[in-house]
């Protein structure tokens, strides 16, 4: 299997500091000069006594690229935005329809509201669709420096993780195949895989996937065969990950369109070797359902983020959840999910 070189690290980006003022007029020098003096003193007293009062959680919506100071923890989100493209939404044969404004104004307020450090999300459109999204986000206050969207098989629907703490390798997995009775079949969606340093001495890897969908196929294996084909390629990625670097902070979200007790999801968990764990996010009822599907009326839990051994050491326990309030509901068919780990395993 050939793999994408990393696109290499982009580094950090500077800190960006307050603008600089001085006195002008006909004040006289030394009043100036003394003036300055007093300025910095108050500025340092008062920003040392703020910093202390204070501990700031990493995903605070102001912050930039860079690492703040006192952070404790990190929060990741996973979402699926329902169709954030364009598509035939009034059934007159263009695909030229976007996400209502009421749809795309509640996804913003959920994300912003629930401020993650790190939001993988699917069924995005083009790169236009991503900076929409950023956009919306940025008038709420919420701000996110990095991002990555990759493009797969499938030109509609996109993976894409939007990042307040620098990306510093990308891997954009969009050429992986498998066979089927010797037919070649594309991970259609391919797979999202960057590292992103949350501190300068913890680099989180990241994969962020939309395995394929229980729609009935044309083709001649099922849906379900599929899912289980990308699932064992998904999990190679993952394991070459883990066998080079067996204590990485390792984390795997996104919508797998299957259940947890299904081969798809055993076969991505893995082994005792190298496995992941399942955070089991719930609501506030204590139910794990994270998509509903309208036509039945049923709810099934198919959108996971999963952590490696020692990323799973820093969850926060009773962080992992599921929010389907009202606004929720209409956003999207799926429910974000979130988590928060601690940037210090020891705290």
């Amino acid at each position: 299997m050939s793999v994408l070189p990393l696109r290499g690290d982009r580094g950090f980006p500077a800190v960006r500091g307050a603008k600089s003022t001085r006195l002008g007029g006909k004040i006289p020098f030394a009043r100036r000069a003394w003036a300055r003096f007093v300025g910095f003193a108050l500025a340092a007293v008062f920003g040392a006594a703020a910093l202390s009062a204070q501990t700031p959680r990493a995903g605070a919506s102001d912050r930039g690229a860079a690492f703040p100071e006192g952070a404790a923890r990190i929060r990741i989100m996973a979402y699926n935005l329902h169709n954030f493209l364009l598509m035939d939404r009034n059934k007159d044969g263009k695909e030229d329809d976007p996400k209502p404004e009421s749809e795309k104004e509640a996804i913003s307020t959920i994300i912003a509201e629930e401020s993650p450090d790190l939001l993988g999300i699917v069924e995005v459109g083009g790169r236009k669709f991503l900076e929409e999204i950023q956009e919306g986000l940025r008038v709420k206050g919420c701000k996110y420096a990095e991002s990555e969207w990759i493009e797969g098989a499938d030109h509609a629907r996109h993976v894409a993780l939007l990042s307040r703490y620098p990306i510093v390798a990308r891997r954009p997995r969009v050429g992986e195949s498998y066979v089927v009775d010797g037919v070649t079949f594309p991970v259609s969606r391919g797979i999202l895989e960057a590292d992103v340093r949350v501190s300068p001495s913890l680099t989180i890897k990241v994969f962020v996937v939309h395995l394929k969908s229980k729609r009935a196929t044309a083709g001649p294996i099922s849906a379900g065969r599929m899912r289980v084909e990308e699932a064992k390629i998904l999990r190679r990625c993952v394991n070459e990950a883990l066998a080079a670097h067996p204590d990485l902070p390792l984390v795997l979200m996104g919508d797998f369109n299957d259940t947890p007790d299904s081969p798809t999801l055993q076969i991505i968990l893995g082994d005792t070797q190298y496995p992941l764990t399942n955070t089991r996010p719930k609501n506030a009822k204590g139910y794990p359902g994270t998509y509903y599907y309208r036509p039945r009326r049923t709810f099934e839990t198919i959108d996971y983020l999963l952590a490696s051994r020692s990323l799973a050491a820093r969850l926060l326990p009773g962080s992992a959840r599921i929010r389907d309030d009202r606004l929720a509901w209409k956003a999207s068919d799926h429910f974000p999910i979130t988590a928060d780990f601690r940037l210090d395993p020891s705290r």
